[in-house]
């Protein structure tokens, strides 16, 4: 899915890039 999206729920589950 997405990758490094500020304000995202699944930011946790992905790395910071």
């Amino acid at each position: 899915m997405l990758r490094n999206i500020p304000g995202a729920r699944h930011i946790r589950c992905t790395p910071p890039w």
